[in-house]
């Protein structure tokens, strides 16, 4: 994952937001770490700690082991385009069993707590929110959202046709699925007006 603004706070940095790995399972992830990129990850407990990387002393590990030229060094730290030039070369070199230039730090630290928003606008219209479905105040069957007081079900196909309601999604991790708002058969995005990062309560 690469969200790598370059204005305002990012500015900090020199060259766009620091880049982290981290281990989940067998995957490991290389991500910027700026704004809410990370904070599902932090949401459903992925992981306890990030490695930040220190880009150009790992680079300059990578041209002493051999690993890449010494002529790639500048234009890698330097590059506009970090996810073509560092990212795959990193994950290699963790991936070939060595250590990158990190400092280990607690996700809670310095990755933010994701906000009850619209995440994502499926390809049907449907609003995939950063909300866990066990997080909901569901009273008497019912879901109040900025968009109105709608119902609960935990599957679309047990939506009505053309009800807006709130329904447990197929996002997330078994036992930690997002909700999702919807109407069965209609593009509920259009329909209710809400667009990505738009809050639901």
């Amino acid at each position: 994952t690469n969200v790598a603004h370059r204005n305002g706070d990012a500015r900090k940095n020199g060259n766009g937001t620091k880049f982290c790995c981290f281990q989940y399972g067998k995957i490991w992830n290389i991500a910027t770490i700026e704004g809410v990129t990370l904070s599902l990850v932090k949401k459903l407990r992925l992981v306890n700690s990030l490695f930040v990387i220190h880009m150009s002393d790992a680079v300059a590990r990578m041209v002493r082991e051999g690993f890449i030229p010494s002529s790639s060094a500048s234009e890698i730290v330097d590059s506009q385009f970090r996810s073509f030039d560092f990212s795959p070369r990193a994950l290699a070199y963790v991936l070939g069993g060595k250590k990158l230039c990190c400092t280990e730090v607690p996700i809670e630290s310095i990755i933010p707590d994701p906000q009850p928003i619209i995440a994502v606008i499926d390809c049907f219209g449907n609003g995939k929110t950063m909300v866990l479905t066990r997080e909901l105040n569901i009273e008497n069957g019912y879901v109040q959202t900025k968009f109105g007081t709608l119902p609960f079900y935990k599957r679309l196909a047990d939506v009505p046709d053309g009800v807006a309601a709130v329904i447990q999604g197929s996002s997330g991790l078994p036992g930690s699925r997002f909700a999702e708002i919807v109407i069965n058969g209609e593009n509920a995005a259009k329909k209710l007006g809400f667009k990505v990062g738009d809050g639901i309560f």
